[in-house]
């Protein structure tokens, strides 16, 4: 018995030092720097011959997203204080909400910004079938490939690992590949919107 157990015991140790490894994979990311308190996201726009500058500046992470965002272009539209987007939201919506320029919202109910939710960035991944609402109704959703994105990060230009997808309705997708972060990069549906920099300090 004593003999058994001590082969026993070295499997038992393996087996839950790669049970952990595997959950501290899920739970790191190489990007987790970028998403804190006072990070800015500067994305580029044209919507309908119209050019802007889209700067969204976190408020908070907890469960929740908390975020502001100013619209820029020839003149400056001031912040609008804390856009709430809900932790349910952040795990599971479909309905992703990025074209600020036309509505002033504080509460984004069951809809997504700034990011894919968890459950649609894993299932475009593995490759089941995803559909998602970005304001012209469902559309299905195919993952094309994995790929990269140049962005200036705190002045210095970056190449970050992204996914690329494409939909049934003629749009493009860039999303950030990090299970944790899904983080938009770029979206051509109607309206363009692509980040051009981030500024963590």
């Amino acid at each position: 018995m004593k003999i058994l157990r001590k082969k026993i015991f070295p499997i038992l140790v393996i087996i839950l030092s790669i049970t952990c490894a595997k959950d501290f994979k899920v739970k790191t990311s190489e990007y987790s720097y970028f998403f804190k308190e006072s990070s800015t996201f500067i994305y580029d726009v044209s919507s309908w011959g119209d050019k802007y500058e889209l700067v969204i500046e976190i408020k908070k992470m907890d469960k929740n997203l908390h975020y502001r965002y100013r619209l820029e272009d020839d003149t400056i539209f001031k912040f609008v204080d804390d856009v709430v987007v809900l932790q349910k939201s952040l795990e599971n919506s479909d309905r992703i909400f990025m074209n600020l320029w036309d509505y002033n919202v504080s509460n984004l109910d069951d809809k997504i910004s700034v990011f894919f939710s968890k459950k649609v960035f894993k299932d475009l991944v593995n490759k089941k079938e995803v559909t998602i609402d970005v304001g012209d109704g469902e559309e299905h959703l195919t993952f094309e490939r994995k790929t990269t994105y140049n962005c200036v990060i705190d002045g210095k230009e970056i190449e970050l690992k992204a996914i690329y997808a494409t939909s049934d309705l003629f749009g493009y997708f860039w999303i950030l590949d990090d299970e944790r972060f899904p983080l938009i990069l770029k979206m051509e549906v109607g309206y363009i919107i692509e980040l051009k920099e981030i500024n963590t300090k």
